[in-house]
Parts: C-alpha cells; sequence; structure tokens
C-alpha cells in the first residue's frame, strides 16, 4: 500500500510510473523512502526487490550510495537521471545497481531503449551488460537485446519518443 507522505512532482511521478507500468505494479503497490540517501523521489518496490528513484541531477552523485543501499538491503536500486527536459534538451539516463552472489554489481549510464518486441530495456553506449525491465523484476543479459545497431539506435528513438509524449 502507498504510504506516500507527500506528492511527487509531476516530472519524477511519470517517470516512475513508466518503470511501474513495465514492472506490472501500480504506484498504490509502492512506499515512498524519502530517507533512505536517495532523492526525496524514492519508491520502495517491494514485489519487484527493487528501489526506484529520480533525480534531475546527471553527475554520479548517488552511485556510492545506491551499491550502499543494494547491499544493505540485499534489493536492487534503479535511479533514472533526467534532466529537466528529459529526451528534448536533457538525454535521460539510467542507473542500476543489481544484487548478486557476492556483491552488488553497478552498471551505469544506461539509455531507454523500447524494441519492436514491446519490451522496455536499459543498454550502455558501448558494449556491456544490458538490464531489461520486465513483468516483476529487472533481468540483466551479457547479450544486447537487438541484433544490430539500426535495430538499436530504432529503440532508442521509440522510447526517447514515449518520454517526451508522456511529459506533454
Amino acid at each position: 500500500m502507498n504510504t506516500m507522505t507527500k506528492p511527487l512532482d509531476r516530472l519524477s511521478e511519470l517517470l516512475l510510473n513508466h518503470i511501474l507500468e513495465e514492472l506490472l505494479i501500480s504506484e498504490a503497490d509502492t512506499t515512498l523512502l524519502p530517507d533512505i540517501g536517495l532523492p526525496e523521489t524514492t519508491l520502495d518496490v517491494l514485489d519487484a526487490n527493487l528501489i526506484l528513484s529520480t533525480t534531475t541531477i546527471f553527475e554520479p552523485v548517488f552511485r556510492d550510495q545506491m551499491v550502499e543501499i543494494a547491499e544493505r538491503t540485499k534489493r536492487d536500486v534503479l535511479v533514472i537521471r533526467s534532466g529537466y527536459h528529459p529526451e528534448t534538451l536533457d538525454p535521460l539516463r539510467v542507473d542500476v545497481v543489481l544484487t548478486t552472489m557476492a556483491e552488488p554489481l553497478p552498471v551505469t549510464d544506461l539509455q531507454l531503449c523500447r524494441l519492436d518486441d514491446g519490451g522496455l530495456h536499459l543498454v550502455p553506449r558501448q558494449p556491456g551488460l544490458c538490464v531489461s525491465i520486465k513483468p516483476g523484476r529487472l533481468e540483466v543479459s551479457m547479450l544486447p537485446p537487438y541484433s544490430t545497431d539500426r535495430e538499436r539506435r530504432r529503440g532508442l528513438e521509440v522510447a526517447a519518443a514515449e518520454i517526451v509524449r508522456l511529459l506533454r
């Protein structure tokens, strides 16, 4: 049950709900975590074993906190870095810290990518780990979810256009 003490700002709410929709989890099934060491727009998404947040700050100021929180809570942590004008003036970026059997695994500076199969993925600019947003969970892969650079570019464009439409 949502125990928010104050409403989220519109930008944060829209971006968080965009990810929650992919997880098939409603905002009502989250809890606001304003004092965890991340931005005040941080949600506890218990059903996905995820702590989800947004910030307008591009600098990696929360990366150390993300690792510490993932280690302490044994939960994945995802922070959307939007700037004030996501996908129009400011490119949207996502940092994720995944929990593993050994230690938290940071996967940073990812971009949203919506492929023709309808899936929403977080992909790096250079070859590296990719994270797919699936119902109820994040899924990491060493292989990209696309086959060609053209398919990747199209997926990035589609995801960016979704964000622009969402914020109108």
